[in-house]
């Protein structure tokens, strides 16, 4: 492949890495309120849980996709245009990969000095509307499992609940700390970071006899 090929091919996945991340949140998070009037029987306890479920599961998919995409960038920007031999995606993945493992210190320290850089707002707005979003949609769902169960046990008492509600409600909960804790802990992508390591893994390949 030559670099006017995979140009066009690495574009195209970030195009398709950063399509739709936040709309995809959204319809999941909105999906479930239709789906709690049509279910009967103690399921619609199960609606919350399986929606808070697919909101951990997507924040995830969304935070690699996202990262994915800012490697892509940096390649392009960094290697495939600013440097003068023809590298490779596959082969730079394993040179940075290397670099990584061989340097962790040095880049830590990277990660540190280049943390709150102005130069990835971009990048940290767009991972904290799908941290904010997620949040949202995740208190909404424990509000309405915990209003659901006052309301059963208010009408039946505790002791008589089915245990598809109980089992309902507690995996809800569970799942809400879950996410809650995901949402705090997930960190951010810093391009301006990987910019700095590039540099450096290039800096070494120049210095090759």
């Amino acid at each position: 492949m030559n670099k006017q090929a995979e140009y066009i091919t690495l574009n195209n996945q970030i195009l398709a890495y950063e399509k739709y991340a936040f709309e995809r949140t959204l319809l999941i998070g909105f999906i479930g309120f239709p789906c709690l009037g049509i279910m009967d029987d103690g399921f619609y306890y199960w609606i919350p849980f399986l929606v808070m479920l697919s909101l951990i599961f997507n924040m995830s998919y969304t935070y690699k996709n996202l990262e994915k995409a800012i490697d892509i960038k940096v390649y392009l920007h960094n290697v495939l245009e600013g440097h003068k031999d023809y590298i490779g995606w596959p082969k730079f993945l394993m040179l940075r990969e290397k670099y990584i493992i061989d340097n962790k210190k040095i880049v830590s320290q990277i990660d540190k000095q280049y943390e709150n850089d102005s130069d990835i707002t971009i990048e940290k707005n767009q991972i904290n509307q799908i941290r904010a979003i997620t949040a949202i949609f995740l208190i909404l769902y424990l509000t309405v499992t915990i209003i659901f169960m006052n309301s059963d046990s208010s009408t039946y008492g505790y002791n008589k609940l089915l245990p598809i509600v109980l089992a309902g409600g507690l995996l809800a909960i569970f799942t809400f700390i879950i996410g809650i804790i995901q949402v705090f802990v997930a960190g951010n992508v810093n391009i301006v970071a990987e910019k700095k390591i590039t540099e450096n893994i290039l800096k070494k390949l120049n210095q090759k006899p």
